[in-house]
């Protein structure tokens, strides 16, 4: 599974997963599928063919638009306010603004950390947001190839290890990554 050869662990205690493009989404919810017991939701404008292929797949999935504060800002904390109790283990928040230029603010960000560290959701976020330092933390650079070379660092790590495994998972299935990747290591990437 090419999931679990770029180090993420469906038991490790949390994960970060950052996606982007048609293939890679496609990649991930089929890699989500395998564990029907696990649902998405799906925060704010999210890809069309996100919806579509969970729809196609059977997995259990909510579409929850974000709760915009102004015209041009809006808050993730109020969006889990109004959705109360987040069941599903998946959350998946696209960039959702399509550049406008809009990032999410610090306190979502914190909001995000606390879901993943604590509340033990896998969260999916846009490319857009991989190398976000309030969301991974300083050890993943703006250069993408770097995003795949810290999968395995032990610096990803946030909290103590749980059986000699890092505790969040940072993995990026951006297709043309995994080809920079799979250059630079020689790797096999699909089993």
């Amino acid at each position: 599974m090419i999931a679990t050869k770029l180090g993420y662990d469906s038991d490790a205690y949390s994960s970060v997963i950052t996606s982007n493009g048609t293939t890679a989404i496609s990649l991930l919810l089929h890699h989500i599928s395998n564990h029907p017991r696990t649902g998405i939701l799906f925060l704010g404008p999210v890809y069309f063919s996100a919806v579509h292929l969970a729809r196609r797949l059977g997995i259990q999935h909510r579409v929850a638009p974000i709760v915009w504060t102004t015209a041009s800002s809006f808050s993730l904390r109020k969006t889990f306010e109004l959705l109360g109790e987040t069941r599903e283990k998946f959350l998946w928040v696209t960039n959702p603004i399509y550049g406008t230029g809009c990032r999410l603010p610090d306190e979502d960000f914190k909001t995000l950390r606390q879901l993943i560290d604590h509340e033990r959701h896998t969260v999916i976020v846009d490319e857009a947001y991989a190398t976000q330092e309030q969301l991974i933390g300083p050890a993943l650079s703006v250069d993408g190839a770097n995003v795949l070379r810290a999968v395995s660092a032990v610096s990803i790590c946030r909290t103590s290890p749980i059986n000699g495994t890092c505790a969040t998972t940072i993995l990026t299935l951006n297709p043309r990554l995994l080809a920079s990747h799979h250059r630079q290591t020689g790797g096999v990437l699909f089993s």
